[in-house]
């Protein structure tokens, strides 16, 4: 699995930042949520924006909880072949991965 910043992850309205570990206020990383252009051709809305940037904040704790249930699921073998387990799965490699 890859190593992702840790959690907190800060929000500011559409901005996502992570502070470092050291007593100087620096972040580690910032990533600024835009509006972008829908399939119909419109620009997205700011409520869209403003949901994505929450998603994205949430990020670090959603995998990790998601993998405590990857784990709990793996306790019993009879749960392997639920499609929520394979799903969980897929989702915990896409975020893992490096590749497009």
């Amino acid at each position: 699995m890859s190593k992702h910043t840790p959690s907190p992850w800060l929000l500011e309205e559409t901005t996502i930042y992570a502070l470092n570990n050291e007593r100087i206020p620096v972040n580690r990383f910032t990533a600024s949520i835009d509006r972008g252009w829908g399939d119909d051709g419109k620009r997205i809305g700011q409520e869209e924006v403003v949901a994505n940037a929450a998603l994205m904040k949430a990020a670090p704790d959603l995998k990790d909880a998601l993998q405590k249930l990857v784990l709990l699921y793996e306790a019993d073998e009879g749960c392997r072949s639920m499609p929520e387990y394979i799903g969980a799965i897929a989702a915990l490699k896409k975020a893992t991965s490096i590749s497009n």
